[in-house]
């Protein structure tokens, strides 16, 4: 086996801290000297059993979930629970139906909501939406 295929020991205690937590892109970003498939196999080896299992949604993470998800970006929804991938958030958020406002990409590019004050068509539209249903924000 060439040295170049050995782990050091900081690689492999980052995988034995990371795996379970992390996505597919946040492993190969933590160990960009490693492929996809070396990291899979080392942590079958190093995890076992385990390395296919991921950590329980508590009742908390699912409340900050439910409360969050609809109304705010997903970087504050991430923000709020460290300890879970943006991809783990939106499969949770999907199996418990939950969904968000799809806003167009020229309204987040501007910087956020701070653009429906423009007088756009766009932004009329969803004015006019917000007022039809009668909910402005957390404080009505």
């Amino acid at each position: 086996m060439r040295a170049s295929n050995l782990w050091t020991e900081q690689e492999e205690c980052l995988l034995i801290d990371s795996y379970l937590d992390l996505d597919k892109d946040q492993m190969k970003d933590l160990l960009p000297s490693r492929t996809w498939e070396a990291i899979r196999k080392k942590a079958k080896s190093v995890l076992g059993k385990n390395s296919t299992k991921r950590k329980r949604w508590s009742e908390f993470e699912e409340r900050i979930l439910s409360e969050f998800y609809c109304n705010s970006d997903i970087e504050s929804i991430r923000n709020r629970l460290p300890a879970r991938a943006i991809t783990s958030i939106k499969r949770k958020a999907s199996s418990m139906g939950l969904s968000r406002m799809k806003i167009s990409h020229d309204l987040r590019r501007r910087g956020s909501l701070k653009a429906l004050l423009s007088k756009t068509s766009e932004a009329y539209y969803w004015l006019g939406f917000l007022a039809a249903d009668g909910w402005f924000g957390d404080n009505g």
